[in-house]
């Protein structure tokens, strides 16, 4: 059976294609369902709310019924167990003698920063079996209802760019042993990575220093490399932000780097790897095919295959 939350965001779609329906001209008399559904089909609505088309038609049919008895019924504004039992009349709802997870207590302590500050869900599930044993669920009984809340609840964002869009740019977190012929001594180098947003195409360039002439020296090659210049340039507030904020103030070099190429800026807090994803997968591509090969098989040879395909 659909549960009461996506249960509710079906009656507000079809309220809402209801509500457009009467607008256009359509007496509420005459509404039946395929008029209701002509501009979407029940299969499309079904997937976008998470249940079959044969629940999307049964709950369409029981809404013009309701609406043409009682046309100026607020379906929206009754709680959840009034319109399940409103649409469901013969439903009975079981009585559990066994009390319900804090769920609003488990969220908050999981988005406290840092993480370890916040409390574990087996301290809270100790906490709420001692208020009273008897009442409590067992251990795979809360964490499944837990799951299941948290499920529900958590959103998640899809970022979609356009071709030539967004440069996404970072300093990888990883670093190249480089041998020089003198002195034989090995140096570290700092590895600046570039993707795009819509084509996930990379490229990357190793600099002995992490300073901003060396960020500017990383767009050049990736622009040149590219041979084309983005909308937009993303990276963190590092070395190229004077002081970060919600607008973040850019050095002079950044600035001139933003009108010699004619673009935009966007920065993101350093440390927040969901901020700048693209980049971060990026690394991880690179680490795989490029980095974890150098390391184990051609120390030796780093010298000239760095400066070949990096230092360039």
């Amino acid at each position: 059976m659909i549960n009461p939350q996506n249960f509710r965001n079906l009656v507000r779609v079809l309220e809402r294609l209801r509500e457009k329906t009467v607008q256009a001209g359509c007496k509420n008399d005459l509404l039946n369902k395929r008029v209701l559904l002509a501009s979407i089909s029940s299969r499309k609505i079904g997937e976008f709310i998470g249940c079959s088309h044969q629940t999307v038609n049964r709950t369409a049919s029981r809404l013009l019924a309701i609406c043409k008895d009682s046309p100026d019924i607020g379906l929206l504004d009754l709680s959840d167990s009034d319109l399940m039992r409103l649409f469901y009349p013969k439903m009975i709802n079981k009585m559990m003698p066994k009390r319900r997870p804090p769920i609003a207590l488990i969220i908050n302590e999981a988005a406290k920063r840092p993480k370890k500050l916040g409390l574990k869900i087996k301290t809270i599930y100790l906490s709420y079996r001692a208020q009273d044993p008897s009442t409590a669920l067992s251990i795979s009984h809360f964490y499944f209802l837990v799951r299941q809340e948290i499920k529900q609840s958590k959103l998640e964002y899809l970022f979609e760019y356009e071709p030539g869009e967004v440069l996404c740019a970072d300093y990888a977190g990883i670093k190249l042993i480089y041998y020089p012929e003198s002195p034989q001594k090995p140096e570290l180098l700092d590895v600046f990575v570039a993707v795009w947003g819509y084509s996930n195409r990379m490229f990357a360039v190793a600099s002995k220093r992490h300073t901003t002439n060396d960020w500017v020296r990383g767009f050049a090659k990736a622009f040149t490399h590219f041979d084309v210049c983005p909308c937009v340039v993303q990276f963190d507030n590092g070395e190229m932000v004077k002081k970060s904020g919600l607008v973040a103030t850019l050095t002079e070099q950044a600035q001139c780097m933003a009108w010699h190429y004619d673009l935009m800026v966007d920065t993101s807090q350093i440390g927040s790897p969901r901020q700048n994803a693209k980049a971060e997968k990026a690394f991880n591509i690179y680490q795989i095919e490029c980095w974890c090969p150098c390391v184990n098989y051609i120390l030796r040879l780093l010298n000239r295959l760095m400066c070949t395909c990096y230092l360039r």
